[in-house]
């Protein structure tokens, strides 16, 4: 998991980001360390969080997502059904996870499934 130090660190200084993204694709933009290019380490500027699609999901510490907003897009339906769970069982306050694909022969992706989960 890539992405969830800069936002636990946001919460021990008592703020929390409006919304996490999560996602199962590793971006090597490098958002999580945008100083990197430079030979140095800089809090990352996004609240993303990068779960490969291989980490097993109940070893990971959510616990960073405690009442907060979660939008989640996963590269198949079953990942992004497992996250969805792992998230609600977190504590997140909303989880809306779903997958998307690229339709066959263009250049745009569309969704295939999607849910949202609202905390009461």
């Amino acid at each position: 998991m890539i992405g969830h130090l800069p936002i636990i660190n946001l919460r021990k200084q008592g703020f929390s980001p409006t919304v996490i993204f999560v996602s199962d694709v590793y971006d090597s933009n490098n958002w999580y360390n945008p100083g990197e290019k430079y030979g140095e380490v800089w809090e990352s500027d996004h609240a993303t969080v990068c779960i490969l699609p291989d980490e097993p999901l109940e070893l990971l510490d959510l616990r960073f997502c405690v009442g907060l907003r979660v939008l989640a897009n996963l590269g198949t339906e079953k990942r992004a059904k497992e996250v969805l769970e792992a998230f609600k069982g977190a504590g997140a306050q909303t989880v809306v996870s779903s997958h998307c694909y690229q339709v066959e022969g263009k250049d745009f992706f569309t969704t295939g499934w999607s849910e949202i989960f609202e905390r009461n």
